[in-house]
């Protein structure tokens, strides 16, 4: 089960961030998930809810959850992922701010008929978030988590959301390691942008 803790341990840290220089890191975000996972030969799919909250202009919080399925010789597997931390953004020109991340992430596979799998770690994130012109914002990083019972993970993940309105933005995201692809595509509702 590996591969399945190592994608959504990837997803579960893409983008999150605070407050910093005209950047609002206030939100909520629903997504589809799609991954593609080594040794397993159908993608598992499901959705993802998280969310971010400021506690000073540099200091936030985050948590996210997702929950994804697919079923492989008759056999259902779900996989679900929670996440939660602090970080910090460093501001390094305006719209443009270096962001590094602390957390935990707990994950949980379900298999009908061989039981249940349930692991955590800790996890360390660096990236750094732009918004080149008032409706485009992209975002990219380097995830660690390092599981209690599994080898560690680290990952890259990027993303992007285009503001239709001053507040809501469509999403695209994606996770790579060495174990998995993943893909998302979603909404994001921000405040204090």
């Amino acid at each position: 089960m590996k591969p399945v803790l190592a994608t959504f341990a990837a997803l579960a840290l893409l983008p999150l961030s605070a407050h910093a220089d005209g950047l609002s890191y206030n939100y909520w975000e629903l997504e589809y998930v799609d991954a593609d996972v080594d040794g397993i030969s159908r993608n598992l799919e499901g959705f993802g809810v998280g969310g971010s909250v400021e506690i000073t202009d540099e200091v936030f919080l985050y948590a996210n959850y997702v929950q994804a399925d697919t079923s492989v010789a008759g056999v259902n597997v779900t996989e679900k992922d929670t996440s939660a931390g602090f970080g910090y953004a460093w501001s390094l020109a305006e719209n443009i701010d270096l962001i590094g991340r602390v957390g935990w992430v707990g994950a949980k596979v379900d298999t009908d008929g061989f039981g249940d799998y349930n692991d955590d770690a800790y996890a360390l994130g660096i990236g750094a978030r732009a918004r080149f012109i008032d409706q485009l914002e992209v975002e990219g990083g380097v995830q660690y988590a390092d599981f209690s019972d599994l080898d560690s993970v680290t990952s890259v993940g990027i993303g992007a959301q285009w503001y239709f309105t001053p507040a809501v933005a469509l999403t695209v995201s994606g996770s790579y390691s060495n174990d998995a692809t993943t893909y998302g595509v979603g909404i994001r509702g921000t405040w204090g942008r």
